[in-house]
């Protein structure tokens, strides 16, 4: 009677299959057992919440396209011998299974598969059993998780469960991603598999079976979790099997059964250098090892030395074949393996100059170097378990370049550079001079103004930082005749510059430019003594960013200049143009003070001042010719071709770390080039009352160097 009631509520699907088992159990002859079969089939018969896009059970195909809320006793996918259900959850579809239930994926004898397109999420609140039997039926569970798709387990995932032949299969591929929360537990019977091609995240446990994980696969490991405490696991690494994940504290992963990493594959963990250990991994079986070991430094510190050795980041309490086992050396670190009977050291040897040979410049070799006395000598830096975990020279070279005072030799050239420009201003005041055989050269007596943007490229290399600088230039002036052929003038001149390094440095400059002319003008020669100098106020800031570190230092110092110039030019007029050949010989002296940076992370430098002086001649020669205007007054275009030499190529910047105190400092070079190519080319517009335009472009370049100036000039006689 009871029997026929709990028949009564349940649907036909379920009494047919109550009525399968029942017969088979009669062949036990346990009367009872089938009694309490048939009640525990009426409790898992599903409830009306399930009647959704997918019903249970579900012996077809079926779709999730939107959000399915499960919280019934039970979802049968697959149900029976002979029976196969698909379960299909679309790209924005979502499935929750609250706490309490249970979702069979393939249930007595018959096959169930779910699969988890791009965007689609299965979030699992209750049991998930991937294959489950109560009888001796061959069951099967596959569970697919295409790329772009989630599977989030938050209670107990059994991948094959109960009597007889059941067994699951799980599939992630490359995007796909499984999580395997704080609350979750896999277990796996010995013929049931995971396979991950994608991100499979574990916060929880793990027990039994085969776990593999593919070639770009990612597996990470919370730092610590025991790995198969019930029984054993086959686990197979053929991409990033990564141990030391989620957890602040470095630990030991307990794994039970075998672990076999192929050439491909990579084992991650962290070393405290601080504490002189790191996360390990403990095999209680054997352990076959090829491939890597890959090293995130932490707690960056000295014990005084370059090399650390970490203990037994690998030990097995079977056999242990660690022969085409390497580990990964870094551009700073290298990294050694200590292969014993039964267990792995790691030896790890620092060297912010470069572990591979070539490659960094003389100025990266610098500041490295500064850093391995820094290190070997106690000390160490925020900045530096970012620099150890650079993996390319090139990365390596750049960081150093950002860690190093770019600015200040850029500052230096870029000061030399404005000194020329403005006494070059401070050379005409032109005058039409009807009737004068050498009118072209005459200097008259006006009132000038003058504006010009100048932009200069300096070209990174072995000895030098690249930048680029714009500078806006306003000027004034007024020049006098004194009598006879003497004049003597004078200028103020306001530059407005910022530079910006290809290291991560920016600097912004105001300068003051004055300064006096003495021209001796006879006939067809010119002689011209010039005396130019000035005050410049710099703000710079330099950021420092790299492998996951980030800071950023700021300073203020002023730079004085003088500078000193002698020109000679000379005349030769012929029928329809002129040439003057003209020559200048200048020394220029740049004096910049001492600053300390303000900044975080240890990158704040103590640069030291610096004063240099440069000896330059340069030899020009313009042509040109005279034009009539209709209106009255001349147009006079020119063009002027040459060259500037040097006495030096490079301007030296000594420097040390604020955190550092006590170790001697180290020196960059920013490079300028010792002879460049000027050109210029412009018109003059001159009124009979000897008002004049001239609107020129100079132009100079060098190997390293390459400088544009456009400006316009005005100059009324008085």
């Amino acid at each position: 009677m009871v029997l026929c009631t709990l028949r009564e509520s349940v649907g036909a699907d379920q009494q047919a299959l109550i009525a399968r088992q029942l017969k088979a159990w009669r062949k036990f002859g346990a009367a009872v057992v089938v009694l309490a079969l048939a009640c525990a089939m009426a409790l898992l018969a599903p409830s009306n919440a399930l009647a959704q896009t997918c019903t249970s059970p579900n012996n077809t195909t079926c779709t999730v396209s939107g959000t399915q809320n499960y919280d019934g006793l039970v979802f049968l996918n697959g149900s029976g011998s002979g029976n196969t259900g698909t379960f299909n959850i679309e790209s924005g579809g979502a499935v929750v299974t609250h706490p309490y239930n249970i979702f069979r994926n393939g249930y007595d004898g018959g096959t169930g598969e779910v699969n988890i397109a791009s965007g689609g999420t299965f979030n699992s609140l209750s049991i998930f059993e991937n294959g489950f039997t109560f009888l001796s039926l061959t069951t099967t569970g596959t569970l697919n998780i295409a790329s772009g798709g989630t599977f989030n387990n938050a209670d107990k995932f059994y991948n094959g469960r109960g009597n007889g032949n059941s067994t699951g299969t799980v599939n992630i591929a490359s995007g796909g991603t499984f999580l395997n929360d704080t609350t979750g537990l896999i277990e796996q019977k010995p013929a049931s598999s995971f396979s991950n091609a994608g991100t499979f995240t574990n916060l929880g446990s793990v027990r039994g079976g085969t776990f593999t994980n593919e070639i770009g696969g990612l597996f990470n490991h919370y730092a610590g979790k025991t790995i198969s405490n019930v029984g054993s696991v086959i686990f197979n690494n053929h991409g990033t099997f990564n141990i030391g994940y989620s957890n602040p504290s470095l630990a030991t992963t307990a794994l039970t059964g075998t672990y076999t990493q192929s050439s491909t594959g990579t084992l991650a963990i962290r070393a405290d250098w601080a504490a002189g250990t790191s996360d390990k991994l403990a095999v209680t079986g054997n352990a076959t090892l090829a491939g890597t070991v890959v090293v995130t430094p932490l707690n960056v510190a000295s014990t005084g030395g370059l090399t650390t050795t970490f203990a037994d980041i690998i030990t097995t309490t079977g056999t242990l074949d660690a022969t085409a086992l390497t580990a990964t050396n870094t551009a700073a670190v290298s990294y050694t393996l200590d292969k014993k009977a039964k267990a792995i050291d790691l030896i790890a040897s620092v060297n912010f100059a470069g572990t591979a040979p070539g490659g960094l410049t003389p100025n990266q070799q610098n500041v490295g170097g500064a850093l391995n006395t820094i290190f070997s000598g106690g000390t160490s830096l925020g900045f530096m378990p970012a620099l150890m975990g650079l993996a390319t020279n090139a990365q390596l070279g750049a960081a150093l370049d950002q860690l190093a005072p770019s600015g200040a030799g850029a500052g230096q050239a870029s000061t030399l550079q404005s000194a020329s420009t403005f006494a070059g201003q401070l050379l005409s005041c032109r005058t039409i001079g009807e009737g004068d055989a050498n009118a072209i050269i005459r200097e008259g007596q006006c009132v000038w103004a003058r504006g010009s943007v100048r932009h200069a490229s300096f070209d990174s290399g072995a000895r030098s930082y690249g930048a680029d600088e714009t500078a806006p230039f306003y000027s004034a002036g007024a020049q006098f005749n004194i009598g006879g052929p003497w004049r003597v003038g004078g200028g103020i001149g306001y530059e407005d510059s910022r530079l910006d390094t290809n290291a991560g440095s920016s600097t912004d400059t105001d300068r003051l430019h004055l300064g006096a002319v003495l021209k001796y003008n006879p006939g067809p020669l010119l002689l011209a003594a010039t005396v130019t100098g000035g005050f410049g106020w710099s703000d710079n800031d330099r950021i420092v960013s790299f492998g996951g570190f980030n800071a950023r230092a700021s300073s203020d110092y002023d730079t004085n200049f003088i500078s000193g110039r002698l020109t000679a030019a000379y005349l030769l007029p012929f029928q329809r143009f002129y040439l003057k050949p003209q020559v200048d010989v200048a020394y220029t002296h740049v004096s910049r003070d001492g600053y300390k940076e303000q900044g975080t992370g240890g990158i704040a430098l103590a640069v030291a001042g610096s004063d240099d002086g440069v000896w330059s001649a340069s030899p020009m020669l313009e042509v040109g010719t005279q034009l009539a205007l209709a209106g009255g007054g001349v147009a006079r275009p020119f063009l002027k071709g040459g060259m500037t030499w040097r006495d030096t190529d490079s301007f030296v910047t000594s420097a040390s770390f604020l955190d550092a105190p006590g170790f001697a400092p180290f020196a960059v070079t920013s490079r300028i080039d010792r002879v460049t190519a000027d050109i210029a080319a412009g018109i003059d517009l001159i009124t009979p009352f000897d008002t004049t335009l001239r609107l020129q472009y100079d132009g100079q370049f060098g190997n390293t160097v390459e400088q544009h100036i456009g400006s316009a000039k005005l100059s009324v006689r008085f």
